[in-house]
């Protein structure tokens, strides 16, 4: 809920609430990776709890506001598929890290990869005037 208010306001955007969501991820991946105090398997479940549901109902909601409304169907599909593809390839990655590696420290830190991936590539996305900018 707190990042779902803060993308309604005028004076934030989806950019910067998506920027949050992410680095509270990325926050997690490095908690789990490098923690090992018992108590701080709370910490990054609240984290998590904190982040879970509005990461992807504000990628929804921006995703609603980059596409033409006459190609909805076909790029929510797109959409779809591409889920489907990072469920299988997240997990793939892990595998191939912690295999290679011999570590599963090296293999979280991986998929931290794909969070700042997807921060990188969301900073060259021109949004449109309906998405006000923080």
């Amino acid at each position: 809920m707190p990042c779902g208010t803060r993308a309604r306001r005028r004076s934030r955007s989806h950019r910067g609430t998506i920027y949050l969501t992410l680095a509270v991820w990325i926050a997690v991946i490095a908690i789990m990776a490098f923690g090992s105090a018992p108590w701080l398997a709370r910490w990054v479940v609240g984290l998590i709890a904190l982040v879970i549901g509005s990461t992807q109902s504000v990628c929804r909601s921006l995703f609603a506001l980059l596409i033409p409304p006459e190609r909805a169907g076909e790029l929510y599909g797109f959409n779809a598929v591409a889920g489907r593809l990072s469920a299988a390839f997240g997990p793939l990655l892990f595998g191939a890290v912690g295999a290679v590696t011999g570590s599963q420290r090296w293999a979280l830190l991986s998929i931290g990869l794909f969070f700042a991936a997807g921060g990188a590539l969301l900073a060259r996305v021109a949004l449109p005037a309906r998405s006000v900018d923080a």
